[in-house]
């Protein structure tokens, strides 16, 4: 979206309030940020990790599009759990955390990620997107394993007409390949050491144990299910 072909096509440049705060992040968890001023005019506001509740507070222009990326959130544990043991940049919290992570087996790790993701806010916010389409017909849903699959030109194209970003299919297709992720990263994906590590879906089977799954369980209940990541509730 911060592309100069995007920029072409739409007039909107891309814009993250993160970056302006002090450290360059937001140290709210997900479900206290509220926003009382609206952000700049004729920008692509991204990324803004929000729930909905809070969202609809958002100050907004009189036209505008919103998409929200869902993703399977075992896999968010796995990611976040080798991002900030690993690669992230260091920020907040994350360095005290990076050295308790890496004092304590895979296992604890990750099951530490599991609380520190609930007591963040993720879960319940990924929980109040669910029905948001029904609520704002401004709002479009979308998945992280569609849009990072090798063949997601379709899910981009409707995406950018969704945004009324009229781009061309041919650009289009030469945008997604320049950003495809071996050619972005000069290496496959799962590298668990590097920053562009793009976890592969269905990655959390390899780590979740009974001890992992009754964690994740009794923390999310059954948003899994709810998300449409999981047909059985015994899983």
């Amino acid at each position: 979206m911060s592309d100069k072909r995007t920029y072409e096509y739409s007039g909107l440049s891309s814009y993250s309030y993160q970056s302006i705060l002090p450290g360059g992040y937001d140290p709210r968890s997900i479900t206290q940020r509220t926003f009382k001023v609206a952000f700049p005019d004729g920008t692509i506001i991204s990324p803004i990790y929000i729930d909905f509740h809070n969202y609809m507070t958002l100050p907004k222009p009189r036209h505008y599009k919103t998409f929200f990326v869902m993703r399977d959130q075992r896999d968010i544990v796995i990611s976040w759990y080798f991002s900030a043991r690993y690669s992230h940049p260091s920020t907040g919290r994350l360095t005290q955390v990076r050295d308790l992570l890496n004092e304590i087996s895979i296992n604890e790790g990750i099951l530490y990620s599991i609380g520190f993701l609930h007591d963040f806010g993720l879960f319940a916010a990924l929980r109040s997107w669910i029905e948001a389409p029904r609520n704002d017909s401004d709002i479009l849903l979308l998945r992280y394993e569609d849009i990072t699959a090798s063949d997601n030109f379709e899910i981009f194209k409707q995406l950018f007409s969704y945004c009324n970003i009229p781009m061309p299919d041919k650009m289009l297709s030469q945008l997604l390949d320049d950003y495809n992720f071996e050619r972005l990263s000069g290496r496959r994906r799962g590298d668990r050491f590097a920053y562009y590590r793009k976890g592969i879906p269905g990655e959390w089977r390899k780590y979740f144990d009974e001890s992992i799954k009754e964690r994740f369980k009794n923390l999310t209940d059954d948003l899994v299910l709810c998300l449409g990541y999981e047909p059985n509730p015994h899983w």
